[in-house]
């Protein structure tokens, strides 16, 4: 059986402040439209392949309350995979879910009348443990969907549930949350406070784990037996999302064991700019680096503009170490550099002050940090920083709480 993974698309994304394309009369943001293109191309890749099926991990949508217009493209993409035999099945993500469990979320309208979703506000009637975690037989397939409220460490201390693997099927978790034994997404956490942590214990019993919730596409290195897949996204967002490709796997379950198969799609360029230190600099001086850093972007790309409707990148400028005239002088000439970057998708144009540099908070450091394996490293990388002039009186038994709470909540699950 051939089967495509794909998760994250967050279709209704864009940016503050988003610059728009007309695509057939109607204006929305480009990176909006990116989202759409995106998920097409990866629905068009799964007719391609000839899958069977087609799974998403969550977060199809961006938020528990999409546009119209965004519902309208997504369900659109989903009669694409039905009208060519492949049957949908859909997770919830952290985006897309409803706060309170068997709430209405929009994943429900993606073929709600199948019963093809999970956690949506909409009964199934699976089990073992509805809405929370399900399981879905095929010939020689048992697939165990584990949604989002599934993963609360909240829900499953007050209604526990044990993953068992169904005997004479090769046995494939999904779900979508952080990977304990996983360091680069561990602690995913709602803004309630509520964990949603996938425990590698779950992994014991599986033939394959495909995951969703971490940006980046691949295999998880790690001791267990059991491989493990993060689907990653179908579309970067910015520069908070690791570089790397974006697509969907495809899963073969006809051999002896399930392989995986990565399927990269088109991704829109994103430049980076070299760091301007405005440390010693005049404002005019500042501006020039930057209009010289604008002169080295390459402006147009084909495959994007031929794509989307626009061929611009994506560009970050970071400005550091800014005083109050030099931000005042950047601000005044803000349109003298935005028509330098009118050929970008997207502009970011960020200036840091120099008391919030000498805080600390600098691209060097967060270089240094984001290098640490554990949390705990990390937090003392920062605090040495950041306590840079705090009486040791203050400081001292500060940090002696700040780490003990920190290492009782991350030691254990290193």
């Amino acid at each position: 059986m051939l089967i495509g993974h794909s998760g994250c698309a967050h279709l209704g994304y864009f940016p503050r402040n988003p610059r728009t394309v007309t695509i057939d009369g109607n204006t929305l943001p480009i990176r909006e439209h990116d989202g759409h293109v995106a998920h097409r191309l990866i629905v068009d890749g799964m007719i391609a392949a000839g899958v069977g099926l087609a799974l998403d991990g969550g977060d199809l949508f961006h938020t528990p309350s999409p546009t119209v217009a965004t519902l309208d493209v997504a369900m659109a993409h989903d009669r694409l995979l039905r009208d060519a035999g492949i049957d949908t099945f859909y997770n919830t993500g952290n985006h897309d879910a409803a706060v309170v469990a068997r709430r209405l979320t929009p994943t429900a309208l993606m073929g709600a009348a199948d019963g093809n979703c999970v956690c949506t506000g909409v009964a199934t009637g699976r089990g073992p443990a509805e809405g929370r975690y399900e399981i879905l037989e095929f010939a020689d397939v048992a697939y165990h969907v584990v949604s989002h409220q599934g993963l609360s460490i909240t829900s499953r201390e007050s209604d526990p549930f044990e993953i068992a693997p169904v005997s004479g099927k090769t046995n494939i978790l999904v779900s979508h949350g952080a990977f304990e034994a996983d360091n680069r997404i561990y602690g995913a956490a709602e803004p309630h406070g509520d964990e949603y942590p996938i425990p590698t214990e779950w992994a014991e019993p599986m033939d394959l784990m495909v995951l969703s919730h971490f940006h980046q596409m691949g295999r998880v290195e790690w001791a267990g037996g059991c491989p493990v897949w993060w689907t990653g996204s179908s579309l970067r967002r910015g520069f908070a999302d690791p570089q790397n490709d974006r697509g969907w796997l495809l899963v073969d379950t006809d051999g002896a064991t399930p392989t995986v198969t990565e399927h990269p799609i088109w991704q829109r360029p994103q430049h980076e700019l070299d760091t301007v230190n405005a440390d010693g600099m005049s404002p005019t001086e500042v501006v020039a680096a930057i209009q010289d850093n604008l002169m080295n972007v390459v402006w147009e790309d084909d495959e994007s503009l031929e794509l989307t409707g626009h061929g611009g990148p994506i560009v970050r400028q970071q400005v550091w170490g800014l005083d109050q005239a030099g931000r005042q002088y950047l601000d005044a000439h803000r349109k003298v550099l935005d028509d330098y970057a009118e050929g970008a998708a997207e502009w970011i144009l960020r200036m840091e002050s120099r008391q919030s540099q000498t805080s600390g908070v600098d691209a060097a450091m967060q270089t240094a940090v984001r290098a640490l394996e554990t949390p705990l490293a990390r937090f003392d990388h920062m605090a040495d920083q950041l306590g840079i002039g705090i009486d040791a009186d203050v400081r001292a038994p500060a940090m002696v709480g700040a780490r003990a709470t920190l290492a009782t909540g991350t030691e254990g699950k290193q």
